[in-house]
């Protein structure tokens, strides 16, 4: 057999044989005297050898360990420093923060304030750092500190937020930026309050440039009928295409939008955006002019229940401002004249073209009126408009109280200011 495993299968062996090569009969005592053969071989540990091999193991153990003790005592010096490192500065950054805090508060209280003056709220608030944000807490109406989010609405959460926002801008960047951008700061901020976040930035942010987004259509006219900014500078994006990215309409200003609708011969679409315009329009105008507008309980007026009374209460203040002048100086101011002679002139018109705005709003079969009938009704209506409006400021006309009475008519950039109170 000089190749055993290639001849392995000329041998067959029989399934007995197999057996008894793998466990043959004595298979146990040839395993005991392996056994023992390797006892007398090699004979068992010794107790030295036993207390040897322990030691040496200790030995590598007490090694480790006192490397690992050097270890600690290292790393806890290290953590001391760390921890001294980091009491510092959070002790450090949040006196910096309190004092930036207390700075701010002063005007951000301001602020929100002006914000909220029709509410019977005393607003005050405490800021105060926490870890690596700010813990912020306001007395809710005399009844205790609590977080804006417990009691507050969203909306003077967000009006809190914009104020912070402002006061902790003027802080960091006077003298060195004069931008502030908004972008859609008024989304949660209800709509009554809207306009005076308007006279805020007004009178607050005068030297300020302003770079303001929204998709509020009426925040975008009451800025602009606060003089905050003009049609020139209003931008309106609109039909975002994925591959051409949206169109631009660089005069956000109902008169651009009603002209496509004449140039189209559409003057049921154009009426309609003159109505809703003017309404818009007015409802700002009688609000500013403190005009008396009668009150409806749903909310809803149209643009005859704003739009008499608007002029209503011009003519009046005018009269008021002549008395005024007269009663200082003899005579009333020629610009006082001269701009209520405009009134009756403008006013007149208006009376006489405003009927033809609802016949073409609504469906009268007899109303086939063309671009030439209704330009001079768009005409009118302009001039309306400007009447109210500053040309140096774009801000409508106002009114001014002295507490309850009333103390001068002016625009936002006292280009117009009329006294109101007799010698």
């Amino acid at each position: 057999m000089n190749d055993p495993i290639g001849n392995y299968f000329d041998h067959p062996f029989s399934i007995d044989q197999v057996q008894r090569l793998i466990a043959p009969d004595n298979i146990k005592d040839i395993s005991k005297s392996i056994l023992i053969k390797a006892e007398n071989e090699f004979p068992g540990i010794t107790l030295e050898q036993t207390a040897w091999d322990i030691l040496t193991k200790l030995s590598v153990e007490v090694k480790a360990f006192e490397k690992a003790k050097c270890e600690e005592q290292k790393e806890k010096l290290f953590l001391t420093h760390a921890t001294s490192l980091h009491d510092t500065f959070i002790l450090s950054r949040d006196a910096v923060l309190i004092d930036i805090y207390n700075e701010i508060k002063e005007m951000f209280v301001k602020l929100y304030r002006d914000l909220h003056s029709d509410e019977n709220e005393i607003f005050d608030a405490a800021l105060e750092p926490s870890e690596a944000a700010l813990d912020f807490v306001d007395d809710f109406y005399g009844r205790g500190p609590h977080p804006p989010n417990a009691l507050h609405s969203e909306g003077h959460q967000d009006s809190m937020g914009v104020c912070l926002f402002l006061a902790l801008y003027e802080k960091f960047t006077h003298g060195l930026i004069d931008l502030i951008i908004l972008d859609d700061v008024v989304m949660s901020v209800d709509c009554n309050h809207r306009r005076a976040l308007c006279k805020s930035l007004s009178e607050n942010f005068q030297e300020k440039q302003l770079l303001i987004t929204t998709h509020d259509r009426i925040w975008a006219m009451q800025l602009k009928q606060n003089g905050i900014v003009d049609s020139n500078s209003m931008y309106e994006f609109f039909n975002w295409d994925i591959e051409l990215g949206p169109q631009v309409n660089d005069i956000v200003d109902i008169w651009s939008r009603i002209q496509k609708d004449i140039d189209n011969n559409d003057i049921p679409a154009a009426a309609a955006k003159l109505r809703r315009g003017g309404e818009q329009f007015f409802s700002e105008v009688c609000d500013n002019l403190l005009a008396r507008v009668p009150f409806h309980i749903d909310g809803n007026y149209n643009l005859g229940d704003l739009l008499f009374p608007a002029m209503s209460q011009i003519k009046y203040l005018l009269k008021e401002a002549k008395k005024s002048e007269a009663s200082w100086k003899g005579t009333p101011l020629d610009e006082i004249q001269v701009l209520d002679e405009k009134r009756k002139k403008i006013f007149g018109t208006v009376a006489d073209e405003q009927w033809a705005i609802n016949v073409n709003v609504h469906f009268n079969e007899w109303a086939n009126f063309t671009r030439n009938d209704f330009i001079p009704v768009i005409e009118a209506f302009q001039n309306l408009f400007d009447f109210f409006t500053c040309e140096k400021c774009n801000s409508t006309l106002y009114v001014v109280l002295d507490g309850t009475e009333l103390n001068n008519l002016r625009c936002k950039c006292d280009y117009y200011h009329w006294n109101l109170v007799k010698k």
